[in-house]
């Protein structure tokens, strides 16, 4: 445990240096390099999250980002941005419960998003 906590704070460290060593006066997420092509990523405009996939960051500005969470649990109080944490927390949390209506649930909210994917 302590070897981990130590090769994880040399690591940040490092990581802090690095950054330190870069002109950061165009750091503010406005202005940042939106489509990388050094390998450094995609990072939003709007929050300025870094994605190593372009369509990370699309699905992230689409679901994600400056939005409230669209998809409730019917068993309990979690809401999630993502179908996909919600089908997460159902099979981990509720795994004795019948899913049909969860499946309801989740393209009755779709629908009201307006989403038809």
């Amino acid at each position: 445990m302590m070897l981990m906590r130590e090769s994880m704070k040399k690591s940040m460290i490092q990581s802090v240096t690095n950054r330190s060593s870069l002109d950061l006066s165009t750091s503010s997420p406005k202005s940042r390099n939106r489509t990388s092509l050094d390998g450094t990523g995609f990072d939003c405009s709007v929050c300025g999250r870094i994605y190593k996939l372009k369509s990370s960051l699309r699905n992230h500005q689409k679901w994600e980002c400056g939005k409230e969470p669209q998809f409730k649990c019917p068993y309990c109080v979690y809401k999630a941005k993502q179908k996909m944490h919600m089908a997460r927390h159902m099979e981990r949390m509720h795994r004795e419960i019948d899913y049909s209506s969860v499946k309801t649930e989740i393209v009755a909210v779709k629908n009201e998003s307006g989403d038809n994917e």
